[in-house]
């Protein structure tokens, strides 16, 4: 369970770091 929980976190945090990326990318851009 423990396992598990931890996985998502990272997952998570893995997403969220695309996301600012993708976000200071189209500001970037702009």
């Amino acid at each position: 369970m423990m396992d598990q929980i931890r996985f998502l976190n990272d997952d998570v945090l893995r997403n969220s770091m695309k996301y600012f990326r993708y976000l200071s990318f189209l500001h970037k851009v702009k």
